[in-house]
């Protein structure tokens, strides 16, 4: 009883949330600055679309998940990063126009470090993504 009340006393959940991560933070460590900054932003807008998102490294690519499944990932450009994969159709027009100056593939959303994140179109496209 005391080895288990010296170990409840000890728990950090800090520490276990970290782990859940260190994945994916471990891959950014390895990016240069731009690349790293667009991810983080992703990370939020996705975050704040989808709470409780879980993050792992997949195919060499940070991901996010819900419930084990796929949702979107990251790929690290020069000058972008890329969400994929994307419906070829999002189910909104209204969204499916926002997105298109963005279209780099036809299952892909790029968006070059250069410009501001578009945090609100991330946030709505990532919504409509989980709603599948």
């Amino acid at each position: 009883l005391e080895q288990l009340r010296e170990t409840i006393e000890g728990f950090d959940p800090g520490e276990v949330l970290g782990a859940v991560h260190a994945p994916v933070d471990q891959y950014l460590a390895g990016l240069p600055g731009d690349g790293r900054e667009r991810v983080e932003q992703v990370r939020q807008a996705v975050a704040a679309a989808v709470p409780g998102v879980d993050q792992t490294v997949r195919h060499g690519l940070p991901t996010f998940t819900v419930d084990g499944r796929s949702l979107v990932q990251v790929a690290v450009w020069t000058r972008h990063v890329a969400l994929h994969p994307l419906p070829q159709q999002l189910a909104d027009p209204e969204l499916e126009a926002a997105v298109a100056p963005y279209r780099g593939a036809e299952d892909a959303m790029r968006l070059p470090h250069r410009d501001p994140l578009p945090h609100e179109l991330v946030r709505r496209v990532v919504e409509e993504l989980a709603r599948r």
